[in-house]
């Protein structure tokens, strides 16, 4: 929770520059699993959708 805020990216190079923004909201999400369950333990990341390969024109 503490990463959640707004993010900005600058790329800069010969040709001029170019600015991005987002935000960001990061939940905490505990195991819930009666094992883990008793100790309050966080669990590992989980991507919630597929990661996919993606292809920008430039320009």
């Amino acid at each position: 929770p503490e990463d959640t805020g707004s993010y900005t990216v600058l790329i800069r190079n010969p040709f001029g520059e170019v600015r991005s923004f987002t935000q960001l909201t990061v939940e905490e999400f505990f195991c819930r699993t009666p094992e883990l369950e008793m100790f309050n333990t966080s669990c590992r990341p989980v991507f919630v959708q597929p990661l996919r390969d993606t292809t920008i024109t430039e320009g």
